[in-house]
């Protein structure tokens, strides 16, 4: 009986997606997130990109999200 591989990569990628529309929708577009390939793509583990508009200071924003 041979073991089976676990793949939470999909799992995860999902939940960071949806942590990103979130942060899209609070940030009302200051913050976006891209997805340059679908789920299961070979990305060399980049899932999506982040645009973060200059006005915003995300470390900021991140930290107030902690604190929350």
């Amino acid at each position: 009986m041979g073991t089976k591989k676990k793949n939470n990569g999909s799992i995860h990628e999902g939940r960071s997606i949806e942590i990103g529309g979130l942060m899209q929708q609070d940030t009302q577009g200051d913050i976006e997130f891209i997805r340059r390939r679908v789920t299961n793509a070979p990305d060399g583990g980049i899932d999506s990109e982040k645009i973060i508009d200059d006005k915003l200071d995300y470390k900021k924003y991140i930290d107030e999200l902690k604190r929350r």
